[in-house]
């Protein structure tokens, strides 16, 4: 019966909002009719709803009956709930104490009995309140609480609002990129989830914080557009803070005229619907107003103090600030001094409660906990995955020498036994037997060096842990197939703090030990360019990764024979003296093959951009032409394919490697818009160069044919709409099938994300 109840009421609130009595006198004959002590305090609730703006004294004597009926019946949900309504009828009256207090117990209640939902809103809700007092690192506190369990409920639309909450609190203290982060953060999950609440408050935010900025349009923007929104919903106390906001803002460039006038028809709203913190901050901007415009200082002191007067009763210390400060500036004009003074102590006292080094500090701590917790249970499993592999390697090594030291005791059993058998061969075998050992030595050594730096190699390589908190489970594979033990191939990541997200995929100078030796160089070069050098530009971290190359090898100058690049006249004499082309002069004197090919992309996900720059390595990017309102033109994009619903593209990669070469440029940087659901590939040669074994079952590829580049691109389309995991194991099948009984040619390394 309670469900059924509850199905009809949201019907009624539904198609009555904004109506006004009719919706209440619906929801009293429900009341009437219903049969269980739950439903009838719920629905006391959703009457005080209506009730309380229009009528706070009456919302009051609902919530109070609802609240007795719910302890005699011991329903405590309806009495958390009820608690939670006094805390706001309470604030709403300007009583922030009586408000702390009872949201304090709503919260100890809603713990008890573990309702997680209620927990994250009455967080919130005291965040709130906190940060009215201007008591920001417990307002903070309450506000990552609320998060925390909000991201456990996977709750989309609470996150958005904690994202906006703890803006709030960096924007006061004045630390406006980290407020932005938390906006857009906020405003991006708002749009998905259609959520037009979310949208006007976050708008709002992100309004106030241009408009500190000097950025005049973008705010009045901001808030025009947020006012729509809450005009579309009636929401009269929002529509009353977005009517304040744009007054402030033609204060601001000194249109008082129309200041004016938005902050009156603020006034009158809050006055309507009784909300006193609002009416005491429209009364000082109009008070101020009135000065600019020169009216008589008894026009503006009537207003100024009336908002002071109510600003002490609410013991409200931002707007405190605000009147304390325009007082200051009327009294010393009126030639009051010791009112002036006054006031100025008032200011001052107001001024440093909210803004001190003790809040900023706080907030960063509050911040940094939360990181921290969420990171640490990754870093946990990552630690934990590492030791069981170490422990791995630690027996397998045991086995080896183990193995060894026994084939050794073999070996001199043997040798003895010859010894004793054929003495007329004694010097050779002594010869052969100390050959024997140097070369068992030797390769032992080798062995153990190789096995070590393949320990080294995956040390340095990004974990796929690493992977999953940047791009999320499931949104990536690698498949990294080295030739030989240690690998030429490597990849590498970086999040950086402003929300972009760099990847590469690169094919160093050969394989095996050499190659290793340059990947690692590679790695260390990307970590200086981009972690220490915070460069964040696809084609300058080539450039620099370039630079960086041929200094770590001793080619930072060009050789002997030339000048600034240019070749010498001898030498091109020499050429055409030898018959030898001058091309081919140029080419030996001017290229080495030491270096790498690379792919690096640069994902910017505030502006939904993709960064691509390469070095001879390209670059796939498939999408669902559903999603695509034209067909791309952009003349970068080198080749388009087709495949059921899904489009590939091609981004060519620029015809030079990492290290020396002739025509040295530039690297060239391409910017493309992605949108969700895009993938994204990155990837070295080995695939695509792998040759086909006889035992392949494809009867139209020759034995010895490369699998080739067309291919590649037909198998990655044929499993697009796969999984990442599913596409990196399709990947793994095709690549054995078609190498069958043929040894890998070189390194393969593929990146596949998903946006």
């Amino acid at each position: 019966m309670k469900q059924s109840l509850l199905f009809i009421l949201i019907v009624i609130s539904l198609s009555t909002a904004g109506k006004g009595p009719p919706l209440a006198d619906s929801l009293k004959g429900l009341l009437v009719a219903a049969d269980s002590d739950s439903a009838r305090i719920e629905l006391r609730y959703q009457l005080v709803r209506q009730y309380c703006f229009r009528d706070p004294d009456t919302a009051l004597l609902l919530v109070e009956e609802a609240l007795n009926l719910a302890r005699q019946s011991k329903y405590r949900p309806g009495e958390a709930t009820g608690l939670a309504w006094i805390g706001f009828l309470s604030k709403l009256k300007g009583d922030f104490y009586g408000s702390l207090d009872y949201y304090g117990r709503a919260l100890s209640l809603a713990q008890e009995i573990g309702d997680s939902l209620k927990i994250s809103n009455y967080a919130s809700s005291l965040g709130t309140i906190l940060y009215d007092q201007a008591r920001y690192p417990e307002a903070l506190e309450y506000y990552y609480q609320s998060l925390r369990i909000a991201e456990k409920l996977k709750d989309t639309i609470h996150i958005a609002h904690a994202y906006g909450n703890i803006g709030i609190v960096f924007k006061k203290q004045g630390d406006f990129e980290e407020a932005l982060n938390f906006y857009y953060r906020s405003l991006e999950l708002d749009e998905t989830q259609d959520d037009s609440t979310g949208m006007a408050v976050t708008m709002n935010n992100l309004a106030e914080i241009y408009r500190q900025q000097n950025e005049t349009d973008s705010a009045l923007l901001y808030h025009k557009r947020s006012l729509k929104i809450k005009e579309r919903r009636s929401d009269h106390r929002s529509i009353a803070i977005s009517l304040s906001n744009i007054g402030q803002i033609y204060s601001d460039i000194s249109v008082l005229d129309t200041a004016l006038q938005y902050h009156q028809r603020a006034l009158s709203i809050s006055e309507s619907i009784g909300d006193k913190s609002g009416v005491a901050s429209s009364l000082a901007s109009i008070g101020h107003i009135k000065l600019e415009l020169g009216l008589p200082v008894k026009v503006a002191l009537g207003d100024l103090q009336r908002s002071l007067d109510m600003a002490k009763e609410l013991g409200a210390p931002m707007i405190l600030e605000v009147v304390a400060g325009e007082l200051n500036r009327l009294y010393r004009k009126m030639g009051h001094w010791e009112k002036a003074l006054e006031m100025y102590e008032l200011y001052i006292t107001m001024r440093d409660s909210s803004i001190n080094e003790k809040n900023a500090k706080a907030a960063i701590k509050q911040q940094m906990a939360y990181e921290f917790e969420k990171k640490e249970a990754l870093l946990k499993a990552a630690r934990e995955k590492q030791a069981l592999v170490h422990r791995e390697k630690v027996k397998r090594q045991e086995l080896t020498i183990w193995s060894v030291a026994t084939g050794l005791l073999l070996v001199i059993i043997f040798s003895v036994f010859l010894y004793n058998r054929f003495k007329i061969t004694q010097q050779q075998k002594n010869v052969i037997t100390e050959q024997k050992r140097e070369v068992d030595e030797k390769n032992r050594h080798i062995t153990d060096s190789i096995n070590y730096a393949q320990k080294i190699q995956e040390a340095i390589l990004p974990s796929k842990e690493t992977f999953d908190s940047v791009f999320g489970r499931g949104n990536h594979f690698i498949l990294f197939k080295p030739k030989d033990v240690v690998s030429g191939d490597f990849y590498w990541i970086h999040e950086t703090t402003d929300q972009k997200i760099i990847w590469a995929a690169a094919d160093c100078t050969g394989h095996g030990v050499p190659g290793a030796f340059m990947s690692m160089i590679g790695t260390s070069l990307l970590n200086e360019i981009v972690i220490e050098k915070n460069i964040s530009q696809s084609d300058r971290i080539l450039n620099e990764l370039r630079t960086g190359i041929k200094k770590a090898l001793g080619h930072s100058t060009a050789s002997d024979s030339h000048k600034d690049g240019v070749p010498s006249e001898t030498s091109v004499k020499e050429a055409l003296s030898s018959k030898t082309s001058v091309k081919e002069a140029l080419s030996s004197e001017t290229s080495v093959k030491d270096g790498m090919d690379i792919a690096i992309c640069v994902l910017d996900r505030a502006r939904h951009q993709l960064q691509y720059s390469g070095a001879y390595n390209p670059f796939y990017l498939i999408r669902e032409t559903a999603n695509l309102e034209t067909e791309p033109t952009d003349r970068a994009w080198s080749k388009t394919i087709r495949d059921k619903n899904q489009l590939l593209l091609e981004m060519k990669a620029d015809r030079q490697p990492i290290g020396i070469y002739i025509s040295e440029q530039p690297f060239s940087q391409k910017i493309i818009p992605v949108q969700k659901g895009d993938r994204i590939y990155t990837f070295s040669d080995g695939f695509v160069d792998q040759f086909r074994g006889s035992g392949n079952p494809v009867a139209t590829a020759r034995v010895g044919k490369k699998f080739g580049a067309q291919r590649f691109r037909e198998t990655l389309l044929a499993g697009s709409d796969r999984q990442m995991e599913d596409q990196h194991l399709l990947l793994e099948e095709t690549f054995e099938a078609w190498k069958m009984e043929h040894d890998q040619i070189d390194d393969i390394c593929i990146l596949g994300v998903k946006i």
